[in-house]
């Protein structure tokens, strides 16, 4: 019998990647996964903002991961936040300034987000901190366009073949310096999404139109190459699927 799994996200990239590329993956291990973005406020055109709160953003976060746990009872919830940029006012924000591995950063915030929801529920009997399994992705979304540069040139040049030899020529050269694409750094200039924006014209992160749909170039891609590529996008995924 299909399991429900709620994912919540910080924006419309992740949102549209839960939706339509790892929603049907998970299909087949019994899950009907439903993308919650974390709301931050709404646009003028009335339309809902996703990501960080400017200020407060972690305790926003964990309300509001709390309200969601607390709406659907007994089913799983996990994350899908970046760890670039994450909010300096989660608790354990110095400690992980100083470690070196983006695998390590992450983990040490999934822990402090598991012990923070948990801390939200400690009236609540019935609260099962099983059923929360958080997940931040090192360093965010937009390495998973790093794993393969002529699927994603092919994609962001829209069509210009001269343009897309560059461009895969320079996502080439970044992932050649880095250990795995969820090495590329935490770096307002040279975070994944950053790169691109300077690569790439019209490239803007959680925008509509082509360029900001990364996650279609994750589509292609695929699931298993993400996994092979990313130590911990896959330890998570195993997570899910092997959940009982």
């Amino acid at each position: 019998m299909p399991r429900m799994l709620y994912i919540i996200s910080e924006g419309r990239t992740e949102c549209a990647f839960i939706k339509h590329v790892l929603a049907e993956h998970l299909l087949a291990f019994g899950w009907i996964t439903q993308p919650i973005t974390l709301i931050t406020g709404r646009s003028t055109a009335g339309v809902r903002k996703g990501g960080w709160r400017r200020t407060g953003g972690y305790r926003h976060a964990v309300k509001e991961t709390w309200r969601a746990i607390a709406t659907h009872k007994n089913a799983v919830h996990t994350t899908f936040f970046d760890l670039y940029g994450f909010p300096a006012d989660a608790p354990c924000h110095e400690k992980a300034k100083a470690l070196t591995s983006p695998q390590e950063k992450a983990r040490l915030y999934e822990h402090q987000l598991k012990e923070d929801v948990a801390c939200m529920f400690a009236e609540d009997a019935v609260f099962r901190g099983d059923l929360f399994l958080p997940y931040v992705q090192p360093y965010e979304f937009e390495c998973f366009l790093f794993i393969d540069p002529e699927r994603s040139a092919a994609e962001l040049s829209y069509g210009n073949v001269a343009n897309a030899k560059k461009i895969e020529a320079e996502l080439a050269c970044v992932a050649r310096d880095f250990e795995t694409p969820e090495h590329i750094n935490n770096d307002p200039d040279t975070a994944p999404s950053k790169r691109l924006e300077k690569l790439v014209p019209g490239f803007v992160k959680n925008k509509a139109g082509k360029s900001g749909f990364s996650w279609k170039i994750a589509q292609e891609i695929g699931i298993q190459r993400i996994r092979q590529s990313c130590q911990h996008f896959e330890e998570w995924l195993t997570t899910i699927e092997s959940y009982k």
